[in-house]
């Protein structure tokens, strides 16, 4: 009787798991593969990758920023990013994409680099190259202007491939962000190139 028990309940045990969607399940989960295509798998990759760095760099630029446009500009940013990021990592679990994004970069103000920097080193230690890298990432206001435009453009591009994507629920994030990102460049000072594909 113990026998027929356990042999049934083997062969129930192989059989759910031998199910295709079970089967697709577990393939997603032991190993790196994604069920997005090669377009969503790139924005994901790119725009999942700078999302905590942009919504962290928007709030250093609005606590330093002089002018009222890029405090308002910083704002609009940190408020996007800090929008996008759990929506980003809901589609990424539907998708079974890894989010956040590993060894992406992180943003660190300027002083918490030189806290973070050996103490052992003396300012003679350094060489000019590394003094002159510290002085060129100083903040500016008209420095994350440019920031912002640039990584906006990108972020927009993507979203714009996102948007004829297969995938409906890719399709749907991109049109519920793209007018977002395209208001955030055009407050940084964006101009829309007219032949362009936007």
């Amino acid at each position: 009787m113990k026998v027929n028990i356990l042999l049934t309940a083997s062969c129930v045990a192989v059989l759910t798991s031998c199910s295709p969607k079970q089967t697709r399940i577990n393939q997603l989960n032991l190993t790196n593969e994604s069920s997005v295509d090669q377009d969503g798998y790139n924005f994901f990759q790119i725009v999942g990758g700078k999302a905590f760095y942009e919504r962290d760099y928007a709030a250093y630029a609005e606590s330093r920023a002089y002018s009222p446009q890029v405090k308002k500009v910083a704002a609009q940013v940190k408020e996007l990013y800090s929008d996008m990021i759990p929506a980003l990592d809901t589609l990424s679990s539907k998708y079974y994409v890894v989010f956040p994004v590993l060894r992406a970069e992180r943003f660190h103000s300027p002083e918490n680099q030189t806290a973070l920097r050996d103490t052992s080193e003396t300012d003679m230690d350094r060489t000019v190259e590394e003094s002159t890298q510290d002085q060129a990432t100083a903040y500016t206001d008209d420095s994350y202007l440019q920031h912002v435009q640039h990584e906006s453009a990108i972020v927009k591009d993507q979203l714009y491939r996102l948007s004829r994507n297969t995938e409906p629920g890719l399709r749907n994030f991109a049109a519920a962000y793209l007018p977002k990102v395209n208001e955030l460049f055009k407050l940084a000072g964006g101009k829309e190139d007219e032949t362009s594909h936007h």
